[in-house]
């Protein structure tokens, strides 16, 4: 039994949300790094740059796409992203977070993503982070109101007044708009997504050998 629940939650790890399937298999390709798109593209992509929330001050940057009611995402929210907020404490790693809403099987995530930003405007993102996880694996799929964001960020310190001007503004739809499109430039397909210094790290690969993977961070992180 406790090997049946082992794999299971190993499962539940390795998938991601994508568009058409809100949780597909494991994406294990052997390798810890692949490239998604030529350097050229990338450069690309780098000149489109746009700010985002971003956390600590280290060489190596960690940019992380995801969508707050992707369940694979609450799950990464609570095994790898502590990792990688370690290396940021640290000051070995600077970590970038984009939204890249699903809005085609995530009616939620779009409003979501707005009210991070509009978190994120007050220096609340890491905290609008947590609580925005939370309050979408508490609704397990139920519509969730701006008010139902309001009350969740008013417990995590976010000036609320300020918060509902910003959401009744869409003051950072246009924001989310361009990290989707951006993400799509980079070959983005699904959520969670993370990119080391620009090259996905595949996410499968690591929780299939913890000891591997965080062997590889290390390295990455202390060069």
């Amino acid at each position: 039994m406790r090997s049946l629940i082992i794999s299971l939650s190993l499962v539940l790890f390795l998938s991601s949300c994508t568009v058409g399937n809100s949780s597909t298999g494991s994406t294990v390709s052997g390798e810890i790094v692949r490239s998604l798109i030529s350097p050229d593209e990338y450069n690309v992509a780098l000149q489109k740059e746009i700010p985002s929330p971003s956390y600590g001050s280290g060489k190596t940057i960690v940019t992380i796409y995801a969508d707050f009611q992707c369940p694979a995402c609450i799950n990464f929210s609570k095994s790898l992203a502590p990792i990688f907020d370690s290396y940021a404490l640290a000051g070995k790693a600077t970590i970038v977070y984009k939204q890249f809403p699903l809005t085609s099987i995530h009616k939620n995530a779009y409003r979501d993503a707005i009210a991070a930003l509009c978190s994120a405007e007050q220096g609340k993102y890491t905290e609008a982070k947590k609580a925005l996880y939370t309050l979408e694996e508490e609704r397990a799929g139920a519509t969730v109101s701006d008010k139902n964001r309001i009350d969740a960020l008013w417990a995590v310190g976010v000036d609320t007044t300020e918060l509902a001007q910003c959401l009744a503004d869409n003051r950072y739809a246009r924001q989310v708009d361009e990290e989707v499109k951006q993400g799509n430039l980079l070959g983005v397909n699904g959520t969670p997504t993370v990119l080391l210094n620009g090259t996905r790290l595949d996410l499968g690969v690591i929780f299939s050998d913890m000891e591997k993977g965080k062997a590889f961070l290390d390295r990455v992180m202390n060069q």
